[in-house]
């Protein structure tokens, strides 16, 4: 900044001079640019630029900058925005800031692949159906390449018939361009007859009597092995609702080692039941018929289970005795209603003091292994309950569901008698 002034000789005093008063002027700032970052080596997870003197580097739009050149920990074939910044020399704390470059990293190579991807791996078959491991933006072809699909599972499909399966990825150097993948070649299971498979034909067959329901047997009732766990903080939650996959979960837990066997698969068939936690317990048991989905396709494993839905459950292990009262007073045109009075009947399940039942509300964990023991034949009584057992800061005496949450979470041998079970044995399951 600058102060002018100008003047003018005097026209009345020789030798002196007019002066006018000071103008303040500021002189324009330098132009200042940086140019755009310089890629200069890149790898599967890692971006490397030219440095610049005193220069700072930033991959994710500014949020956050770094003086290494190298950019680390990044995901494979992958485009990232780059820019730098200096120093501004004429303003402290401020800066140039570049114009952004693009840098890619490299695609990870795999083997028995065409352009960086692999060949379909079959992650299950069914007598209709091919399933197969999903990619990232992955597509699927079994007619070879003519028609293209998102999703991973091919169903509709022939019985013991050879398929050939393609999978591509958008190409990230050209744009509506695909990498495709070598074929990979899978045959779905043979139809079953009778004739071939007579012993296990009939293992299946006795799940169900004439009337719809599943045998007792299916069920361990024999030995009171602990069928729900506690939570990492030492928790076991009694008044927390308790989820689809946990039911299931739970219903496997409990089946007889035979019964497992003859209900296992390969592939779920559920759209939401493979790769995760309970993928095995929702397949089994719903191969089993104990437990179903909803009319979507879907199994919905992190939802809340309802009381209306746990009772259809617990329903199909009623044997027909029995007679159902007709005390419960909100049942009446629910989509559950004949499930709850089965259940009731068979003194499986049990109404609030109002004469409801609330079957569109969530139960929760006490609830259910409250349900869960009396399915069994369970009889906990804290009087036969010993020292030895494992015990939790949320459970303890005095709470209604106190020596149910004790039965359902320790593995211990018994004696049945009047008053209930006597324990003698802590186990660990």
């Amino acid at each position: 900044e600058y102060e002018i002034i100008q003047r003018i000789p005097d026209p009345d005093h020789e030798g002196e001079y007019i002066v006018s008063e000071p103008t303040q002027s500021k002189t324009d700032s330098r132009i200042y640019s940086i140019h755009s970052p310089i890629v200069t080596n890149t790898t599967q997870t890692s971006i490397t630029i030219k440095p610049i003197e005193n220069g700072e580097y930033s991959i994710n739009n500014g949020k956050t900058w770094q003086e290494q050149i190298t950019f680390v920990g990044l995901r494979p074939n992958t485009r990232y925005k780059i820019i730098q910044r200096v120093p501004h020399p004429d303003f402290e704390g401020e800066y140039i800031v570049s114009d952004s470059t693009y840098g890619i990293t490299d695609p990870r190579p795999i083997e028995n692949s065409t352009k960086g991807i692999p060949a379909p791996i079959i992650k299950g078959t069914t007598t209709e159906s091919i399933k197969v491991k999903s990619i990232e933006d992955g597509e699927y072809s079994i007619d070879g390449g003519r028609t293209w699909q998102d999703s991973p599972i091919f169903d509709g499909l022939k019985p013991n018939t050879e398929y050939e399966i393609i999978q591509r990825i958008p190409d990230p150097y050209s744009r509506g361009d695909y990498i495709v993948s070598r074929p990979t070649r899978a045959t779905t299971d043979k139809r079953r007859s009778v004739s071939s498979n007579q012993e296990n034909s009939n293992k299946r067959a006795d799940h169900k009597n004439n009337t719809g329901n599943i045998p007792a047997q299916i069920l361990n009732k024999k030995d009171h092995i602990s069928y729900i766990a506690g939570y990492v903080d030492g928790t076991v939650r009694p008044e927390a609702n308790i989820k689809r996959g946990e039911v299931a979960a739970i219903i496997y837990r409990l089946m007889m080692p035979e019964y497992r066997n003859i209900n296992a698969g390969t592939m779920n068939r559920f759209s939401d039941g493979n790769n995760i936690w309970c993928s095995q317990e929702i397949m089994t048991t719903a191969a089993a018929g104990i437990i179903s989905g909803y009319p979507d396709g879907s199994f919905r494993p992190n939802n809340n289970i309802t009381r209306g839905e746990f009772a259809v459950i617990v329903s199909k292990f009623f044997d027909g005795n029995g007679v159902y009262d007709g005390i419960l007073t909100d049942i009446r045109g629910h989509w559950a209603e004949q499930y709850i009075q089965r259940a009731f009947a068979a003194n499986f399940i049990s109404g609030y003091p109002d004469n409801t039942f609330r079957p569109d509300a969530f139960i929760t964990r006490a609830e259910a292994v409250s349900i869960i023991n009396r399915l069994l034949g369970r009889r906990p009584n804290i009087s036969g309950m010993i020292s030895t057992m494992k015990t939790w800061p949320d459970n303890m005496p005095g709470v209604w569901y106190y020596e149910a949450m004790q039965e359902a979470t320790n593995t211990h041998e018994y004696v049945m008698n009047d008053n209930g079970e006597q324990w003698s044995v802590i186990s660990d399951q």
